[in-house]
């Protein structure tokens, strides 16, 4: 068997808050990290896979020539529709896959269908399959059942090259295996603290905080403060571009005055995505209608204003917004269905960004045939997870009228910009263009 080596060297990760320092060397061999929850589990392994870097120090790879990383939750991993197309983007050679899964009666059936369990297996075998030197498991035995977890463990045990696992607790069905831990941000081998060389954290990593007591909605001569008038603002440009071109262009000149283009500039990647995904639709629409560079031009126009103006909100004050604009139930469970879609947009780069590491982990080339599945499933996890968000706020009882705090007055300038929001709408309805339904 060849001789690997993987050798962190001082390695430093800080993000805010959180500190992670490791000075270790794994060997061919079977290793298990454990820790609580927050430790920096899932940290640590995309920095050994390389999906992340570290601030200092350094983590080399000795005889290593192929790595996989398995990430917690199995729709991470998927890019097709199928478990039978799935298999096939792998370039792996068993041919007993899905058996294994236990899906050979779901081949077909849609992936995004299936239970989390059998989800979770499918894409653990997929894993092991890959035969490369480093495999990485960030809790590969969640949602997984006994017998499950043994025939993997069993696998794992008698694997080639260096196996390591991250756990919240210890498994018993694994054999041989050496024990590691996170403790208060260190590496920790099982019992003994390795020497690690202190790395003057002020010196060598700048920390990113943010001092704004408030983010505004965006950065520009103006800069509207309170959110409710930015949603007044957004709902007045939205109607002046849906209803005719030229009220689409009055809007942008209005985001261009206001300081858009400065604001947006940090946003591009899910400015991209979105349009990328408006570019489909209106390809898609060319064939059936004559409205598909209006569509484009009307969507595209709300989607950079919305960007614009609510990409910096904080949590939770969307719900706070609408529920102080419309006291009653009403308000507050819009207030609710706007909280969960900020939620998916401010996402959207996470998710397209896992997405296309998915595709890189199975050695996949970007393409235009990846495109749309790619997209489908960034829109089915943005989905999947609003509906269990929404489901879980109503098992607490998140229902009612809710509470609301009350908002100071909104400054002088909040009023002038949304009032000269009304000068697009005013353009569009003295000449409407031919409406669409999206």
């Amino acid at each position: 068997m060849v001789s690997l080596e993987l050798n962190c060297e001082n390695v430093l990760y800080s993000r805010e808050n959180f500190r992670l320092v490791a000075d270790c060397r794994f060997n061919n061999g079977l290793y298990i990290i454990t820790g609580k929850i927050g430790s920096g589990k899932s940290t640590f392994a995309k920095l050994l896979s390389g999906y992340i870097s570290p601030d200092n120090g350094a983590i080399k790879k000795d005889g290593i020539s192929s790595t996989m990383l398995s990430l917690q939750f199995p729709e991470f991993h998927f890019t097709e529709s199928t478990p039978e197309e799935e298999v096939s983007t792998w370039g792996i050679s068993d041919p007993y896959i899905l058996e294994k899964a236990g899906l050979v009666d779901k081949s077909r059936c849609y992936l995004h269908s299936l239970s989390r369990g059998e989800q979770k297996r499918l894409q653990i075998y997929l894993t092991i399959a890959v035969r490369s030197d480093l495999l990485i498991l960030d809790e590969p035995f969640s949602t997984l059942d006994r017998q499950e977890i043994e025939k993997i463990s069993a696998i794992l045990s008698v694997r080639e090259g260096i196996t390591i696992l991250f756990c919240h607790t210890c498994p018993d069905t694994l054999k041989n295996a050496a024990f590691w831990n996170i403790d208060k941000g260190v590496i920790k081998k099982a019992g003994i603290i390795p020497k690690v060389e202190e790395i003057n954290h002020s010196q060598n990593v700048q920390e990113k905080t943010s001092n704004k007591s408030h983010p505004g909605i965006y950065e520009g001569f103006f800069k509207i403060d309170d959110l409710r008038l930015g949603i007044v603002a957004s709902l007045l440009l939205s109607a002046a571009a849906y209803l005719s071109l030229s009220g689409a262009a009055a809007a942008l000149i209005w985001w261009f005055i206001m300081g858009g283009p400065k604001a947006i500039f940090k946003k591009g990647r899910e400015i991209f995505s979105l349009l990328l995904l408006l570019i489909i639709i209106s390809c898609l629409m060319a064939f059936t209608s004559a409205d598909w560079f209006s569509y484009l031009v009307r969507t595209s126009t709300v989607i950079i204003i919305a960007i614009s103006l609510f990409s910096e909100v904080k949590p939770n004050e969307f719900r706070l917004a609408i529920g102080s604009m419309i006291r009653c139930r009403f308000g507050f469970e819009l207030g609710i269905v706007a909280e969960l879609m900020h939620q998916s947009l401010i996402r959207l780069n996470s998710d397209w960004a896992d997405t296309m590491f998915a595709l890189f982990l199975k050695g996949r080339k970007k393409g235009v045939k990846l495109l749309i599945p790619a997209v489908v499933t960034i829109i089915v996890r943005a989905m999947r997870r609003a509906h269990t968000q929404a489901v879980l706020l109503a098992i607490r009882g998140y229902k009612g009228e809710g509470t609301v705090c009350p908002q100071p007055p909104p400054p002088t300038r909040d009023i002038i910009a949304v009032s000269a929001a009304v000068i697009p709408l005013i353009l569009a309805i003295i000449k409407p263009g031919a409406g669409f339904i999206i």
